[in-house]
């Protein structure tokens, strides 16, 4: 399973860490998003829609590197990046409707 985050990151850690490891990753991230959505099914909405689209997906992800031998350094980098480009993103387009 891959959410919106998810396909964000995975250019990004194609850059980092190559093509190969980081569809091995993805595959294992979307594993590990899976369990914790269904382990957290009685969340309010609210919380369940926070967490299933932001803090589950780099939980996912940071772990899955750590199983594929990435430093926590590179893979704290490449959640750093992701984060930083979506709020550029997201600032972006807050200044557009002003």
């Amino acid at each position: 399973m891959q959410n919106k985050t998810m396909k964000e990151i995975s250019p990004m850690l194609e850059a980092y860490i190559g093509k190969e490891k980081s569809r091995q990753i993805i595959q294992l991230a979307g594993e590990r998003l899976v369990q914790l959505i269904e382990g957290n099914q009685s969340d309010a909405k609210a919380v369940k829609t926070h967490t299933e689209n932001n803090i589950f997906p780099c939980i996912s992800l940071y772990e899955a590197m750590q199983q594929c031998d990435v430093s926590k350094d590179e893979a704290l980098a490449v959640l750093d990046k992701s984060w930083s480009h979506r709020a550029q993103k997201k600032a972006d387009s807050i200044s557009k409707g002003a």
